[in-house]
């Protein structure tokens, strides 16, 4: 995500699935989250969000001097949030002028102190730390570590640390040291990272090389090597919840360390919308297919073992300009919200005390089984531009199937099996790679009353390739339609 956003904010494998604790007193699950859900914090109980990240920006807090105290974020927001039993993380970035050691892009720089003990005043960055973790002790617990640095382009609005990989390392552990010295209480975690940046430039991927690096601190593995989460910020590509989680675990086990793995963004842009309208471009996806990504995302993260996810973001940002990409669930007013949003809510209720899950790729479609402590949920899609027709081993004479429009149907086994049919792909907006879909087709999510056994899901038939993958009929050209009208009043 980039920082100019948030700084404008103040194949089947089993796997156990981490649970965090029982839902809080207001019933909200506390493994569900969204960032910056206070601003729309209706919505967002609405559909159950347990936690939410906040931005607490270092730069803004202390800008002139170590003596400055601006609270990032109004404590009656805070309050508020608490009030509703919903559970907060804060992030900590963005270095101030003054605590720089260099001039250029200062607010990326590793802090002046770093290498002084961490209970020396002279610390600068330990002493933010500690004092901001004693402050928003038991209102705050959980604080993230910086922003995606692995974005390494100086030129990229995601850019936030030009420092070395040894000067984080440095930086993760007087935060980590220094926030438990404020609040023995708190957990600490990696930064969110975007895992593409360094997939596409092949190198170790930043947790990897993070580990060789504290590996070489006899002090570590009795501090829990100085995270108690690693964390991804996922986009686009249902499938990467999953892949990416397993190769965070596998980078995990290879130095003998285990920790939760969390999700602290993930999202795909919709394109068209009337009120802020794209080009169908740049992995974009339609309204009805991005409410199909959190289904299937929620389904996969969950598979791989994931112990929170949120998405980015709970509302729209109040300012727009064409060409940004807006991804609120809900809108800024009190109009119906997006398709997501209801989408959301399917997966938060039917995916609710999920302890255990399976993936099982398919010829044309994908098949998640998650296990609840009251039921065996299958949630499958087609991958292709081509209708899918699967068949489910049922448990027993029937099963409830839900939709991502809220809607739902009862169906009855015919010799033991549940057969249903699979709406084609459509979301192939990857440059250059028209044959190439990210988001599935409209998911199906199959609850049966039994809490033990896998299903056998096969794919019994399926059609021909769609001409068109814009199947929601007419979008592109209201969305032009639309713009032309904003730019026709703006004259």
């Amino acid at each position: 995500m980039p920082l100019h956003r948030l700084a404008f904010l103040l194949v089947s494998i089993l796997i156990p699935v981490c649970l965090t604790g029982s839902a809080s007193a207001a019933g909200l699950d506390p493994r569900f989250g969204a960032v910056d859900a206070f601003f729309a914090a209706d919505r967002a109980d609405e559909l159950g969000v347990g936690w939410s990240r906040v931005l607490f920006p270092w730069s803004r807090v202390q800008p002139d001097g170590p003596n400055d105290w601006w609270p990032a974020i109004p404590d009656r927001y805070l309050d508020d949030e608490a009030r509703r039993g919903r559970q907060l993380a804060g992030v900590l970035v963005s270095t101030p002028r003054w605590a720089a050691t260099a001039a250029d892009r200062w607010n990326t720089t590793a802090p002046r102190g770093l290498d002084l003990p961490v209970d020396s005043p002279a610390n600068l960055w330990g002493e933010y730390v500690r004092r901001t973790a004693s402050a928003y002790r038991g209102r705050i617990d959980t604080w993230v570590i910086w922003n995606e640095p692995d974005v390494s382009d100086r030129g990229h609005d995601g850019y936030a640390w030009s420092g070395s990989i040894d000067e984080f390392a440095r930086l993760q552990k007087v935060a980590y040291l220094a926030a438990k010295r404020g609040n023995p209480e708190a957990r600490v975690t990696l930064p969110g990272v975007t895992y593409w940046w360094d997939k596409s430039h092949r190198r170790a991927q930043f947790l990897e090389r993070y580990l060789e690096v504290v590996s070489r601190d006899p002090d570590a593995p009795a501090n829990g090597w100085y995270f108690d989460a690693a964390v991804l910020q996922l986009y686009n590509d249902p499938r990467t919840l999953y892949d990416a989680t397993m190769e965070y675990r596998r980078i995990l086990d290879s130095y003998g360390v285990t920790k939760p793995i969390w999700i602290n963004e993930t999202n795909v842009a919709p394109w068209d919308d009337p009120d802020r309208p794209l080009t169908r471009a740049h992995w974009r996806a339609n309204q009805w297919e991005q409410a199909n990504y959190f289904i299937q995302a929620y389904a996969m993260a969950l598979a791989a073992g994931v112990e929170r996810l949120s998405i980015y973001k709970m509302s729209d940002d109040a300012e727009w300009r064409f060409g940004w990409e807006s991804y609120g669930v809900a809108r800024l007013d009190d109009r119906a919200p997006r398709p997501v949003f209801t989408a959301l809510g399917v997966a938060h209720r039917q995916y609710a005390g999920v302890t255990r899950g399976q993936r099982q790729d398919l010829d044309g479609a994908i098949a998640v089984t998650l296990w609840r402590p009251d039921a065996r949920v299958t949630v499958i899609w087609a991958t292709e531009p081509r209708a899918v027709r699967a068949r489910i081993s049922a448990s027993g004479s029937s099963a409830w199937v839900h939709e991502r429009d809220g809607g739902g149907r009862a169906v009855l086994a015919v010799d033991g099996q549940i057969e249903v049919d699979l709406a084609p792909a459509t979301h192939n907006t990857v440059y250059d790679r028209s044959d190439l879909y990210l988001t599935g087709g409209p998911p199906l999510i199959v609850v049966e009353p039994v809490t033990s056994g896998a299903p056998t899901v096969t794919v019994i038939g399926r059609g021909e390739p769609i001409p068109d993958p814009d199947v929601e009929g007419g979008a592109l050209q209201r969305a032009i339609a639309a713009l032309r009208a904003v730019n026709a009043a703006a004259r």
